[in-house]
């Protein structure tokens, strides 16, 4: 029966892999949390407090967004945004920073993303394949990311892309971030853009580029980080009531969705515990069988 037990742990084990990943952070004011105090309007400044590398870190963020022309950033405290930056493309990688960072003015942000920058319908007409491929060598820095090939590299076909760190408006936001666990796929961030080294200061052209109607079309390479309101999938979204119709839940799957998956687990689950334990009852049956021929006449068998 140890054998069997084992056995129906690890088949439940494999199956059930695919619905957790990266431990994102967690949201509140204990050691090791995350809170953000913010009542979504840009003229009045986010409040994050954070203490995900065991020390507390507070700052007070400018919200910043554009006019209703759609080009350029502004601060939501001059009482001209009408708008919320878009951050849209390819999702390529994503990394929780669930302990925080080293860097005291990124300790804030509890996940990152590498996105290569597209218009949002256009990515989704889009595979993986049309874009270059990166592997990752350092992200220990939200916001700062070492690849092979470079970000900057001339020889990329696809020559824009952004590593920008998320900070949630609220904890529904915080907890659909474990969706981004799931790479290559088309996305697009809603939210506010953020200065975390100076939070007053309004962004320039040359870290945030943004036209069409606020999407960003080029991004600095390290220092990029927003308030985060929305993210839409090709299917699915991450909200900031939660309650959307296609929201996003911790342990989705793709395609079949998560009850289905949870009873095809089930089934298969029990299904193999039942095949082990008949294996098992039968080896040991024939074990016994065995050890009495060769112990006793036949004339004791049938007596007992």
């Amino acid at each position: 029966m140890g054998r069997t037990s084992l056995a129906t742990f690890v088949l439940f084990s494999l199956l059930l892999a695919g619905c957790f990943g990266e431990p994102t952070a967690d949201w509140g004011d204990d050691s090791g949390e995350l809170q953000v105090t913010w009542d979504q309007n840009p003229e009045t400044l986010v409040n994050v407090s954070s203490k995900l590398n065991g020390e507390t870190t507070e700052r007070e963020l400018a919200a910043q967004g554009c006019d209703d022309t759609g080009e350029g950033l502004k601060a939501g405290t001059t009482g001209e945004v009408t708008q919320e930056v878009r951050v849209s493309g390819w999702l390529i990688a994503s990394q929780h920073f669930a302990s925080g960072s080293s860097e005291d003015n990124e300790n804030i942000i509890p996940t990152s993303v590498l996105i290569g920058l597209d218009d949002f319908d256009t990515a989704k007409d889009k595979t993986f394949e049309d874009y270059d491929k990166f592997t990752v060598k350092d992200w220990s820095i939200p916001t700062s990311l070492s690849t092979m090939p470079k970000l900057d590299s001339s020889s990329l076909s696809h020559s824009k892309y952004g590593v920008i760190g998320l900070i949630p408006a609220n904890d529904n936001l915080l907890e659909g971030f474990g969706a981004l666990d799931n790479w290559h796929q088309p996305i697009e961030i809603k939210g506010y853009a953020i200065n975390t080294y100076n939070p007053i200061s309004v962004l320039s052209e040359n870290e945030w580029s943004v036209k069409d109607n606020c999407r960003a079309i080029t991004l600095a390479q390290v220092g990029i980080a927003m308030v985060v309101t929305e993210v839409n999938f090709e299917n699915s979204a991450i909200t900031l009531e939660g309650k959307g119709g296609s929201e996003w839940s911790k342990g989705d799957v793709p395609f079949i969705g998560t009850y289905l998956y949870l009873l095809l687990v089930m089934i298969g689950g029990g299904g193999g515990a039942f095949l082990l334990f008949t294996f098992s009852v039968g080896m040991e049956r024939h074990g016994a069988k065995s050890t009495a021929k060769a112990m006793l006449t036949d004339a004791q068998i049938k007596m007992a």
